[in-house]
């Protein structure tokens, strides 16, 4: 049997919701991202949060808990 654990995740939708959650040693590497990339990171992990969820529909033998 192999378990899947989705782990709970940030509010990625809201800009300001995101902001009030990042933990104060991680505001630095998101400034950073947002300065380096066109694409925010909220944007970018709001991305990625929605591909796990479709991944994790696609596996027939997955069950929710």
């Amino acid at each position: 049997m192999i378990y899947i654990v989705v782990r709970q995740t940030a509010d990625w939708e809201s800009e300001a919701a995101f902001h009030a959650q990042i933990p104060d040693g991680f505001r630095p590497a998101v400034a950073l991202w947002d300065a380096t990339f066109q694409l925010p990171y909220r944007v970018f992990r709001r991305e990625l949060t929605r591909i796990a969820r479709l991944s994790v529909k696609g596996l027939p033998a997955a069950a929710s808990f």
